[in-house]
C-alpha cells in the first residue's frame, strides 16, 4: 500500500465517522437561513408542515378554510390556505401576521406550533423558517 492509498483510506474513514456522528446525534436544529416557503417552493417537508398547519386550523374551526392535500406541493390551494391560516392566527390568536400567503419566520412560528399541536409526532422546526 503506497502513501496515496493510505491517505485516501484514512480520509474516507474520517468522513464516514463524521457522517455517522451527524446522523446519530438525534438533535435537529433549524437552519437560520431557511428560505421562505411560497408558491413553487422546493422545500418538500416545509410545504407539508404548512399544509399540516392549515389542516390543523381546519379541524379547529372549519369555517376558515377547507382541508388541503399534504402532498408537499405549494400551489394555489396551499397559497390560499396559508392566507386563511394567517388571517385565522391574527383573528383568533392575536397575532400580527402579514396576510401574504408566504410562510416566512413569523408565520413559520405558528406553523410549527399548530402542526405540533395537532400532530404530536410532527417535527417541522428544521424545515420551516422561524424567528427562533
Amino acid at each position: 500500500m503506497n502513501g496515496t492509498t493510505i491517505r485516501r483510506t484514512l480520509g474516507l474513514g474520517t468522513g464516514m465517522v463524521a457522517l455517522t456522528a451527524t446522523l446519530l446525534s438525534g438533535t435537529a436544529h433549524a437552519d437560520p437561513s431557511r428560505a421562505n416557503i411560497s408558491v413553487g417552493s422546493g422545500n418538500y417537508w416545509g410545504v407539508v408542515c404548512a399544509q399540516r398547519a392549515i389542516n390543523a386550523m381546519h379541524y379547529e374551526n372549519t369555517a376558515w378554510y377547507h382541508e388541503v392535500a399534504e402532498d408537499g406541493v405549494f400551489g394555489s390551494d396551499t397559497y390560499n390556505g396559508v392566507r386563511s391560516f394567517q388571517h385565522y392566527m391574527n383573528y383568533h390568536r392575536n397575532q400580527n401576521l402579514v396576510i401574504d400567503g408566504i410562510v416566512g419566520p413569523a408565520t413559520g412560528d405558528d406553523v410549527v406550533y399548530m402542526a405540533r399541536h395537532w400532530n404530536a409526532s410532527s417535527n417541522c422546526y428544521p424545515y420551516v423558517p422561524t424567528t427562533y
